[in-house]
């Protein structure tokens, strides 16, 4: 009889040919977990298809190919091709940590949260670490709490998190509030605002469980000028999906319209990348009241 994992590890990969077995390594020394890894691949233009040979008569792993839509796209297929009552997200070029995973993901399962949030460190390639991101004591103290809340407390302390592997969630939540990912860079950010707008039990745990690799070339490191064109449209639309769903909730207080305004900062930041002429990027928007900030960035955005 077919036997449902507990645990659906989905990881983006996408030209990650020096990288992917790092990563998935890392996820198979999970051997207290009962889990699958579904490795879909973007249509990468590397040598990762290779790599992944190796892995294709393995168990717990699923292979699946398919043209490059962008990371949003490939998070959402592999979340179609999943069974796991518990999904995670990482990025091909990414690892875990696999000890304290499994801490974290024996919390998730003990008092049935909705998600967890956990700790990460940023490493080089050589896995040095570079940073470590600091320990939330007071969110900690939290305990289990609503997703409300825990964002106020985060945007209090402006330390959101919006990277999707910063957390374990439920299977049952993202399907019962139809909580996919939009086809646009930092489709991250949006699917953030909503998963702590409808999540009752929520928790922090300050174990660091991922390593985020920091190189030159990823998508949120790139200044490549022939992108930034693309991350203009991305960030228009996504700040438009930001400000729509608050209105449609009535989130009009500061900590839910954080995300909508940081990133309309972006927007002017690859505006300025791209030598635009565009007259919004020379306004004064920092010096402007939250008010006049919100009024201004609907009239740009939906220009």
């Amino acid at each position: 009889m077919f036997k449902i994992k507990d645990l659906s590890m989905i990881v983006a990969v996408y030209n990650s040919e020096l990288y992917i077995e790092k990563c998935v390594d890392s996820m198979l020394e999970l051997k207290d977990i009962n889990l699958e890894i579904v490795l879909v691949n973007d249509g990468s233009k590397d040598n990762v298809l290779e790599i992944l040979k190796k892995y294709r008569d393995n168990p717990k792993v699923l292979i699946y190919t398919q043209e490059n839509k962008g990371v949003g796209s490939t998070r959402n297929k592999g979340v179609e091709l999943s069974s796991g009552k518990y999904i995670y997200f990482a990025d091909g070029d990414d690892y875990i940590n696999p000890e304290n995973f499994s801490k974290v993901f024996k919390i998730m399962k003990e008092f049935d949260l909705d998600f967890i949030m956990a700790d990460a460190l940023e490493v080089d390639e050589l896995g040095k670490v570079i940073k470590k991101r600091k320990k939330h004591s007071d969110i900690l103290n939290l305990g289990i709490t609503s997703g409300k809340n825990m964002f106020r407390k985060l945007i209090e302390k402006k330390s959101i998190a919006v990277e999707v592997w910063s957390n374990i969630y439920k299977r049952e939540f993202l399907e019962k509030n139809n909580l996919v990912f939009k086809k646009y860079f930092y489709d991250d950010h949006f699917f953030t605002q909503q998963i702590y707008y409808y999540a009752k039990k929520v928790m922090y745990s300050n174990e660091s469980f991922y390593n985020y690799v920091r190189r030159d070339n990823s998508i949120t490191t790139s200044l490549n000028l022939d992108m930034n064109r693309r991350r203009i449209d991305s960030v228009k639309n996504l700040i438009k999906d930001l400000i729509e769903f608050n209105k449609e909730y009535k989130l009009v207080s500061k900590e839910w319209n954080f995300l909508p305004i940081s990133n309309y900062y972006n927007y002017i930041f690859f505006l300025k990348q791209n030598r635009d002429q565009s007259t919004e990027k020379n306004i004064d928007f920092k010096n402007l009241m939250f008010k006049d900030k919100l009024k201004y960035m609907r009239i740009i955005i939906w220009r």
